[in-house]
């Protein structure tokens, strides 16, 4: 888009930042343009775009606090879900007790709070136009 030298390569992933600030709303069609070229792209909120993020070890640690200071009864996976998402690192929660599922802890890589998943979906739709 901004470079004409550069030439996408569908076998590599790419991270970081295209370098513009474009208002979320008028963001959504090139979103959705990159998406339907097989693109997986986010929009980020201004605050995100940082260097300052919290440890993949320290929202790891969070996550577990959350699980044990909720009464759940969890053991978390260290490995992240996916790692694409700018906002969030996402942990796998695995129930040891058979009446539960088991699912995803969600930790904010800016301030480190549990993210709802009423807080995601929002994120998700608001910003990226996810539904």
């Amino acid at each position: 888009m901004l470079d004409n030298s550069f030439s996408y390569r569908n076998d590599l992933e790419y991270h970081g930042y295209v370098g513009i600030s474009v208002n979320r709303v008028k963001l959504i069609p090139m979103i959705n343009l990159l998406k339907k070229q097989g693109v997986s792209v986010y929009s980020v909120p201004v605050n995100y775009k940082t260097d300052h993020y919290l440890s993949k070890e320290n929202a790891f640690d969070i996550a577990k606090m959350h699980a044990k200071e909720n009464g759940l009864v969890v053991n978390l996976d260290s490995n992240l879900v996916d790692n694409s998402n700018p906002i969030v690192w996402k942990f796998s929660a695995f129930s040891i007790n058979e009446e539960k599922t088991g699912g995803v802890i969600m930790v904010d890589r800016l301030d480190g709070h549990i993210w709802s998943l009423d807080e995601f979906d929002t994120y998700m739709y608001d910003y990226n136009n996810y539904f």
